[in-house]
């Protein structure tokens, strides 16, 4: 597996070693099978409650928000990727295959609700863009909205606010680049991915797990 060089992260925040190695495993892992790799960057929340107008009783939506949730998301999303690729070789267009990777940290600072951070690694070939611009149709966000929902165990229309998509979400990379800007966008994104490593607000008083990331 090839490896490249790295900037260190200055910052305040302490950072875990083992995440930030695992993060950059991860991402030279997507790199070495899709040489030009399309990184996304979204949140997972949990719905919050809702005051009904009428009697003004405080409705909490039944889900399934338990430990196993964020593999059920990953498993799901991985699932409508694949079938969204065939789908399309059957329409008879020509797709890039892709393989589809991932690191996520768990954490809670002030909200109710625990959320989950997410970075997603897919072949640019095959998808380069989480919200097309065309007449404003979603692509991978509509199959992380509904694979969210699976998750959970509510209606896709419920999980649409619960996938939070922040600005400059998105960032690619070619290894084919010339190398010193491959370089520079490379430190680039794995230090703005090394925010989820940082050991402030990571929720485990569950006994769960708050980090973790694709095994290949």
């Amino acid at each position: 597996m090839t490896t490249y060089s790295k900037r260190k992260c200055v910052s305040k925040r302490r950072y875990k070693k083992s995440y930030k190695n695992k993060i950059k495993v991860t991402l030279d892992r997507a790199l070495s099978e899709h040489p030009r790799t399309f990184s996304i960057r979204f949140d997972l929340r949990f719905p919050k409650p809702v005051t009904d107008e009428d009697s003004k009783k405080v409705i909490w939506y039944q889900i399934n928000n338990d430990r196993g949730v964020i593999s059920r998301f990953f498993d799901s999303f991985k699932e409508m990727v694949k079938a969204d690729m065939n789908k399309r070789i059957k329409s008879g267009v020509r797709v890039h295959k892709t393989s589809v990777r991932y690191v996520w940290a768990r954490e809670k600072d002030t909200s109710v609700n625990v959320h989950y951070h997410v970075h997603v690694f897919v072949n640019k070939d095959t998808y380069f863009k989480f919200v097309s611009s065309k007449e404003n149709k979603p692509v991978l966000r509509s199959l992380a909205i509904r694979a969210w929902a699976s998750a959970l165990g509510i209606e896709p229309d419920i999980a649409v606010p619960l996938v939070y998509v922040p600005d400059n979400s998105t960032c690619s990379l070619n290894k084919n680049e010339l190398a010193h800007i491959f370089e520079e966008q490379y430190n680039t994104l794995l230090n703005r991915i090394y925010y989820l490593a940082k050991e402030e607000t990571k929720y485990t008083e569950d006994g769960g797990r708050s980090f973790g990331c694709s095994s290949k």
